[in-house]
């Protein structure tokens, strides 16, 4: 099992996000998509953060979110000045993630000043796998928290048999594993998420969790506040208990099994499978949280459909676009009505409840009304397959694209994504 992990995996660990090509799920408008005189709408450039935002998100010791917020026609444009560096940031979920990640950063910061932090790190540079691979001396920024030359080395020890391996090749491997299990725990006491692509945040978590792991430091004694409780600060827990609790234990080895075997049983092939689960921009948390939404959909036909649907992610923000709708679907399914089947026309997932109403999921978090808007809406008009048909949008809309929108047909109802946001796990 462990050769499965390190050759199916690995590699897309130490890479990180890579973008896998092809357009985006979210696309990039030009002048043509807003153009006033056929009726389209710019995005917004009055938005404020002092509107959106509550006070305690807005600022907090570390960092500040810029009053100016602007808009690509889909998504919220933040801005946030920290003690880490300026950051412009894509989506409000997002920007939820990298405040809690700020602080996070904060905390490691401090703790790293302390002088039981300085001895676990003598303690942890006698280890002879982290002074074989330089690891205190050349941090990574890894999801794997190894440089690429310990990669390679890694790969090379995974390939063996275990009784081919010599002492210092068996020890690798352990510590490795334990390693991973104290990061794991570091990132849950941290409030953030083990797999984030935030560079910074990797760098420091991997420092930290290899002191605690070789060098003995008792993270869990220092006194600190919980960061990132705050509601809303913490859209990476998966709105059912039994997947944020799986994230929390499972090791992205046993995550990839099990996705593996959901996936067959819902119908998805090998092929498929192995394509999704290779893809770069997807973490194990967004395959996880995926692949158990779509496993709550039992009985659910067309759930292949959407698992293909989700190969054109082109983007962070596309990630966590399948990643939320698949918990939207879920909870709809658990919590409202029951869905029948799923189909995707492209890259939008439409989803039959049992009432015979057709909804498609949107992930915005303000729409205005743009010729990519016009043709999504226009095509799911053109296809009559349900008596009653639905847009449901995760945010709001323009006055203007509500209007348009309704005027094909359609429903509209926003603000959806209060549907698991309300479900999730208490912490």
């Amino acid at each position: 099992m462990r050769r499965a992990f390190f050759s199916g995996i690995l590699l897309s660990l130490v890479l990180g996000c890579q973008s896998a090509g092809g357009p985006g799920t979210i696309p990039v408008l030009d002048e043509a998509d807003t153009d006033a005189s056929s009726g389209f709408e710019r995005p917004p450039d009055d938005h404020r953060a002092s509107r959106l935002l509550s006070p305690e998100l807005i600022a907090g010791e570390h960092y500040r979110v810029n009053e100016s917020v602007g808009s690509d026609g889909f998504l919220h444009i933040w801005r946030i000045e920290s003690d880490f560096g300026a950051l412009e940031v894509h989506g409000d979920a997002l920007l939820r993630t990298r405040i809690a990640e700020i602080e996070a950063l904060a905390l490691l910061d401090e703790v790293s000043r302390t002088e039981a932090f300085a001895s676990a790190l003598v303690v942890t540079a006698r280890n002879p796998v982290v002074a074989a691979w330089n690891l205190l001396t050349r941090p990574v920024d890894s999801l794997l928290g190894l440089p690429k030359n310990a990669v390679a080395e890694v790969q090379r020890i995974a390939a063996l048999r275990p009784f081919e391996r010599g002492e210092f090749e068996g020890r690798a491997m352990q510590e490795i594993l334990g390693f991973e299990d104290r990061k794991r725990a570091l990132a849950a006491q941290l409030g953030v998420d083990p797999y984030s692509s935030n560079l910074r945040l990797q760098r420091e978590m991997n420092r930290s969790a290899w002191a605690i792991w070789a060098g003995g430091f008792a993270f869990e004694l220092v006194p600190f506040r919980r960061i990132g409780e705050e509601a809303g600060r913490r859209p990476w827990i998966p709105a059912a208990n039994h997947l944020a609790e799986r994230l929390a234990n499972q090791s992205p080895e046993d995550l990839r099994r099990m996705n593996r075997i959901e996936l067959a049983e819902m119908g998805v092939e090998a092929e498929l499978a192995d394509r999704f689960l290779a893809h770069s921009w997807y973490s194990p948390r967004h395959q996880v949280i995926i692949v158990g939404s779509l496993a709550d959909l039992e009985g659910v036909a067309g759930r292949r459909e959407f698992v293909e649907a989700s190969l054109s992610a082109a983007t962070e923000q596309d990630a966590l676009l399948y990643q939320r709708t698949a918990e939207l679907l879920a909870a709809v399914h658990r919590r409202m009505e029951r869905i029948e089947r799923i189909s995707a026309a492209g890259r939008v997932v439409r989803a039959y409840l049992e009432s015979g109403t057709r909804i498609t999921p949107v992930e915005v978090d303000h729409l205005i009304w743009t010729r990519p808007v016009r043709e999504l809406v226009e095509l799911g008009a053109a296809v009559e397959d349900a008596p009653r048909r639905e847009i449901w949008l995760s945010g709001s809309a323009s006055p203007k694209a509500r209007e348009e929108i309704q005027a094909r047909g359609f429903g509209l109802l926003e603000n959806m994504s209060a549907i698991f946001v309300a479900s999730k796990p208490a912490e």
